[in-house]
């Protein structure tokens, strides 16, 4: 049970796990509903530390007590977890995180009731889970769905899910993901090439839309902002152009006398 820490705060993820410690690799063929442990959730996340900075939680660390401790100081949330929707009561459709070791605070299920009264600074929210972008219909209030209250509470973009997500699959798709966010593509950009990456290899089996096709983005798709990125090359190129312009001006001024 441990975290993984980069050098710069970017990303908060999350991953999945019961209190089991022995899994066969047929786990992997599971849907992230509320009815196995998720190996392919640590999976996911250890290869997104590759690639982005941040704090990445395992095992019993990745409780709902850190998530709502830490949730409103990064700007990617990345939850690869258990998801359920409640048609007959919408406010308590919810995540489901690692069993904690004695908390007393939290329940280890973040519904949407919750949701809704965090205050949240993300650019993006990923939420890696079953249904998560799918809830009942009410009216006058629209789609009671995890990804609106997580929009309503702040996050300026989601990527989603529609249906039931294969956790064999998942780990695949948002590591392709992520890649091509780190190359400055814009979100939705990102996903279809990373769909169109996980079918390249896919075969007639798991090729079917069941596999790939549930995951959508919805809200602000512009590139996220790098730190270190081109942005601050440019940046950085241009105090020094300043500083030898400077320089320059110093060396003629003084040529005069």
């Amino acid at each position: 049970m441990h975290t993984i820490t980069r050098s710069s705060s970017k990303c908060l993820a999350f991953s999945y796990s019961s209190d089991s410690t022995t899994m066969s690799s047929l786990d992997f063929l599971v849907l992230r509903d509320f009815k196995h442990d998720l190996p392919g959730t640590r999976e996911e996340i250890k290869s997104i530390s590759k690639i982005f900075p941040g704090k990445y939680y395992f095992g019993s660390l990745a409780s709902e007590a850190n998530f709502k401790r830490e949730s409103q100081h990064y700007s990617i949330l990345h939850l690869a977890l258990h998801g359920e929707v409640s048609d007959t009561d919408p406010l308590y459709s919810k995540l489901k995180f690692s069993p904690a070791d004695n908390d007393s605070t939290e329940d280890g299920y973040l519904n949407i009731y919750e949701i809704y009264n965090m205050n949240l600074n993300s650019e993006l929210a990923v939420l890696s889970a079953c249904n998560t972008g799918y809830g009942k219909l009410e009216k006058g209030e629209g789609l009671m769905s995890l990804g609106r209250a997580f929009q309503y509470a702040g996050v300026n973009s989601l990527l989603l899910s529609n249906w039931g997500v294969p956790d064999e699959v998942a780990p695949t798709l948002m590591y392709d993901f992520y890649r091509y966010l780190k190359q400055g593509m814009k979100k939705s950009e990102a996903l279809r090439n990373a769909k169109l990456n996980y079918l390249k290899s896919a075969g007639i089996h798991k090729s079917a839309p069941f596999y790939w096709g549930s995951f959508v983005v919805i809200g602000d798709t512009s590139p996220i902002e790098i730190e270190g990125g081109a942005f601050n090359y440019w940046i950085y190129f241009a105090l020094i152009i300043s500083v030898f312009a400077s320089i320059l001006a110093l060396s003629v001024q003084y040529s005069k006398y």
